[in-house]
């Protein structure tokens, strides 16, 4: 039987990656294998992949595929742990300064978060137009500011054009164009 030695494993490591958070990374040596806890903070699940620092820091190595847990794809927010499998992932594993990883990445879709940005706009943020992702900003008329903007949506594809303020604009779930030919060029290549 191969021995090996961790020292102190415990790693905070808050890392965040849009809506992702991942802290209090700890770890024990229970029997051959190692167990990493952590808690991880997300609106939707992701993946989740760990990492092994035997250098103090230099260099990190993964992600290690002999585990077990809440490790992979489909991970969602809570108290998580991975079971490293030692002795199948390393010959041996031997330190005083083994720290470990966990990274969760979300997978996006570009295209699916500007139409999301664009259809649910709230006003704090700037009005980008879906096709050229050019700034719309409002007009001042009449001591008012409003958006004048084409809109449609996959069931009215028809462009229309609208007056806004900026709480009627928010309250507006289509898709919002700087002119009528952005409006028809967005859906001639979908």
């Amino acid at each position: 039987m191969v021995k090996f030695n961790c020292i102190v494993l415990f790693f905070i490591c808050p890392l965040i990656y849009f809506a992702q958070k991942v802290n209090n990374v700890g770890a024990s040596q229970q029997g051959q294998n190692i167990v990493v806890t952590y808690d991880l903070e997300t609106e939707q699940p992701c993946t989740i992949n760990l990492f092994i620092n035997t250098n103090g820091g230099t260099t990190w190595k993964g992600p290690l595929k002999q585990v077990q847990g809440q490790v992979g794809s489909n991970i969602k927010s809570g108290q998580n742990s991975i079971t490293l499998l030692v002795l199948k992932e390393f010959n041996e594993l031997r330190g005083d300064n083994i720290r470990f990883k966990v990274d969760a990445n979300i997978k996006r879709n570009i295209k699916l978060r500007s139409d999301f940005a664009n259809v649910f706009w709230k006003k704090e943020y700037t009005l980008f137009d879906l096709t050229t992702d050019e700034p719309i900003f409002p007009i001042n008329k009449n001591g008012t500011f409003v958006y004048q903007i084409y809109y449609c949506s996959n069931e009215e594809k028809k462009p229309a054009f609208g007056e806004f303020t900026p709480e009627q604009l928010e309250n507006h779930p289509f898709y919002k164009f700087k002119n009528k030919e952005n409006c028809i060029k967005f859906f001639n290549k979908n």
